[in-house]
C-alpha cells in the first residue's frame, strides 16, 4: 500500500482515495479478514487510525466473516494492530471481542518473537488523526 509511504501533504487526499477505493464493488468482494489484520497493522505501524481506511463497521464486518483460523503471524498482527484502533466506540469494542474470541479458537502457539511483537504494537504512542 503506497499511502503508508506518501508525504503528508498527499495523505490526507490519498486516504481519502484509498478509502473510496477499497468500499467499492469491485475492491470491497475481494477483501478479507487477512486484509483487513494487515489494514489495522499498517495503520498502527504508521501511527495512523484504521478507520481512515476503511469504515470500523466494514472492517468488523470482513473480520467476523473470515473463517480461516487464526495462525501464529494473524494473532501477532492483530494484537500489533490494536493501537491503530481509538477503542471509544462500541464498535471498536465489538472488533476487540471478536479479535478475542478468534485467538481464543486458535490453536496457535505463539513462538516469543511473536509475543514480543504482539507487546511491542500495544505500547502507547501518538497516533495521528
Amino acid at each position: 500500500m503506497t499511502f503508508f509511504n506518501e508525504s503528508s501533504s498527499t495523505k490526507q487526499k490519498s486516504s481519502v482515495s484509498l478509502k473510496k477505493r477499497l468500499e467499492s464493488v469491485d475492491v470491497d468482494k475481494y477483501i478479507d479478514g487477512m486484509h483487513v489484520i494487515t489494514i489495522l497493522f499498517q495503520s498502527a505501524r504508521n501511527r495512523k487510525l484504521a478507520k481512515n481506511i476503511l469504515t470500523l463497521e466494514k472492517l468488523y464486518d470482513k473480520l467476523a466473516k473470515w473463517n480461516n483460523e487464526w495462525s501464529e503471524r494473524d494473532i501477532s498482527t492483530f494484537v500489533y494492530g490494536i493501537r491503530s484502533l481509538e477503542c471509544i466506540s462500541g464498535i471498536e469494542g465489538k472488533i476487540l471481542r471478536l479479535g478475542a474470541q478468534k485467538i481464543s479458537e486458535s490453536k496457535a502457539v505463539l513462538s516469543s518473537r511473536a509475543i514480543g511483537n504482539a507487546l511491542y504494537g500495544l505500547q502507547v504512542n501518538h497516533i495521528s488523526t
